[in-house]
Order: structure tokens, then C-alpha cells, then sequence
């Protein structure tokens, strides 16, 4: 599978009720425009497949602290300066990639 598709636009909502899979297969890109809320801080959003997913709403909020990458890429786009809070946790997978671009700056607190 090739080629891409785009979920939602900036305005839209798409809410989280437990964890959460991001899947894209092949060489294709799902991009996610919709703001992503929702969920319990212990839910875990997961990408799933070889492909892209590019999550690009600066305002998503969702709870989840646990981010993993099992294959593919994740990659924040939001296009401007976002803090991460110190108790998001990223789990990337040898073959799987996190990515921050489209002029992203991650700011990863430690805990401390």
C-alpha cells in the first residue's frame, strides 16, 4: 500500500476512551489533522504497521503518558514549540522510528 490519507481537519475532535492504535500500512501516511483528546493518563497510544502515521495538531491533549512505537514511524508535526510532560513515557522498538519535524521542538522534561 502507497499513497496517503488524511484523518480529520484542525476543527475536528477524534476522542480516546482506553488505549488507542495508529496503524499505516506499507509506504502509505495516515496523517492525523484532528485534535486527539481524551483517555486516562494510563492508556497507552500505540503505532502499529510499517507505514507513517504524522500526527499535526498542535492542540491534541489526549492523556495517554505512554507512547509506543512497535514498527513504522510516528512522527510529530505540529509545526511549532510543544512541552512534553516529564511523565510521558515513548517506547520505540528496534525497527520503528519517533520522529519530530515540519519545524517541531520537542522540549522533554526529566523527571526528576
Amino acid at each position: 500500500m502507497t499513497g496517503g490519507y488524511t484523518w480529520g481537519a484542525a476543527a475536528d475532535t477524534l476522542t480516546l476512551s482506553g488505549n488507542a492504535d495508529l496503524v499505516a500500512l506499507g509506504n502509505s501516511t495516515l496523517t492525523v489533522a484532528a485534535k486527539i483528546t481524551g483517555g486516562l493518563s494510563t492508556d497507552t497510544l500505540t503505532k502499529r504497521g510499517s507505514g507513517t502515521v504524522k500526527l499535526t495538531n498542535f492542540i491534541n491533549n489526549f492523556a495517554a503518558n505512554n507512547i509506543a512505537v512497535e514498527s513504522g514511524t510516528l512522527q510529530f508535526a505540529y509545526g511549532q514549540t510543544v512541552g512534553l510532560p516529564s511523565n510521558r513515557s515513548f517506547n520505540i522498538s528496534p525497527d520503528a522510528t519517533l520522529q519530530f519535524s515540519d519545524g517541531f521542538n520537542a522540549v522533554l522534561a526529566a523527571p526528576s
